[in-house]
């Protein structure tokens, strides 16, 4: 068992080291090669739509071919994706990339925590699974942000395709590990579960249907959406606006900026503002409010952006955070639907990132990246309010 922990941490870090190596240089890569706005927020789009719809059945493919095959195909996919978003300019092959590298993060996800979860419980082995999540929170963090420093800093400050090339290059050596390396995955016989993947589909929609019944829960999730709505732009084109601000590259002394901000945004929210013990929708009220006033100031004024754009990191982290424990401790009574529930949030996000990735994209060609996140800023507040006076209306009633 000892053997398959490891090869665990190892296989969940080298990905980790690979994903980090191009994640944060992806907008900066479309554009060197020559891609509109409007084209790379299409890019953006169908990768989050694949993910969404690819989602649902990558567990049951891991019961029909094996964890084995699974990894594998996913190194691979994501791998030749990689490749080719690199090394090509054509807009069908870069589609295509998107089409690929959401298939393959959609197989990953999860799949090794769930194999070695089972793995631990079969052999009844005297090991602490929280343990072992909380070491790879460790490990993989720690390796990602080096991994992303040197990608963004050095290996992509001239060229933002070696990046891509390189981790397409790790991927490919973790596809090798994974088929040569012994006592690991247990064999497994080929099964047609396509039946049961469309069952799955059918149950989703239905419990979907049923869960958003309720008036409030449907009000609430819309709700919900709107700092995701809030950090599209952001999230994806900070790099472009960062070095028009400081008039230097400096994107991988930044992504340290970056993760600092995401780790002290928990530490601030669990050492601080929960023990306030305030009421969770009232502070994400405030939060959103900060942020809203935080993007408004960067977008009007460029040389603070360096600085208080590490705060709207921040901002999200901590919103992000009360948003899904407010789901999961006031929105959810009865625990039979929770799965179903959370699931439906996280395809609602999707859903809506997928549309206004391409408006971003087009608004950004237009009229400029700021500006755009002015009207996403002003236009969300102005959604976000109306939804909570629904929200507030309908408490109100339901007392």
């Amino acid at each position: 068992m000892n053997w398959k922990i490891k090869n665990f941490y190892l296989i969940m870090t080298v990905e980790t080291i690979a994903e980090q190596m191009f994640v944060s240089l992806t907008y900066l890569l479309l554009i060197y090669l020559g891609y509109s706005m409007t084209e790379i927020g299409l890019l953006l789009a169908t990768f989050t739509a694949t993910t969404m719809v690819a989602e649902i059945p990558s567990g049951i493919l891991v019961d029909s071919i094996g964890e084995k095959r699974v990894m594998s195909l996913s190194f691979l996919l994501r791998a030749i994706g990689l490749f080719f978003m690199a090394g090509t300019r054509n807009i069908v092959v870069l589609i295509l990339t998107a089409v690929l590298t959401g298939l393959a993060v959609s197989l990953s996800s999860g799949t090794l925590q769930s194999w070695i979860v089972n793995e631990i419980k079969e052999a009844n082995a005297p090991y602490d699974i929280a343990q072992v999540f909380s070491n790879l929170k460790i490990i993989g963090p720690f390796f990602g942000l080096l991994s992303g420093f040197v990608g963004a800093q050095f290996l992509g400050k001239d060229n933002p395709a070696i990046p891509f090339y390189v981790a397409s290059a790790i991927l490919i050596g973790l596809l090798v590990y994974v088929q040569l390396v012994p006592n690991v995955f247990k064999p497994r016989p080929r099964q047609n579960h396509w039946g049961q993947i469309k069952q799955v589909y059918r149950e989703t929609v239905v419990n979907l249907l049923e869960a958003l019944k309720d008036s409030r829960i449907l009000l609430y999730f819309i709700m919900f959406t709107i700092p995701a709505v809030l950090d599209l732009g952001p999230s994806n084109q900070w790099q472009v606006i960062l070095g028009d601000a400081v008039q230097e590259y400096i994107v991988g002394y930044y992504i340290i900026g970056i993760g600092l901000s995401t780790i002290l945004s928990n530490l601030y929210l669990s050492k601080v503002l929960l023990k306030k013990k305030m009421d969770m929708v009232a502070l994400i009220d405030r939060v959103l409010l900060l942020d809203v006033v935080t993007l408004l100031v960067i977008s009007f004024y460029l040389p603070v952006f360096p600085y208080l754009f590490l705060f709207h990191v921040f901002l999200v982290g901590i919103n992000g955070t009360l948003i899904i424990t407010y789901i999961h401790e006031k929105l959810i009574k009865q625990d039979h639907l929770r799965t179903s529930l959370v699931s439906s949030f996280y395809s609602l996000q999707a859903l809506a990132s997928s549309l206004l990735l391409t408006v971003n994209g087009y608004l950004s060609d237009l009229i400029g990246i700021s500006k755009t996140w002015i009207a996403f800023t002003l236009i969300s507040m102005l959604v976000f309010l109306a939804l909570r006076g629904l929200t507030a209306r309908k408490e109100e009633s339901q007392a």
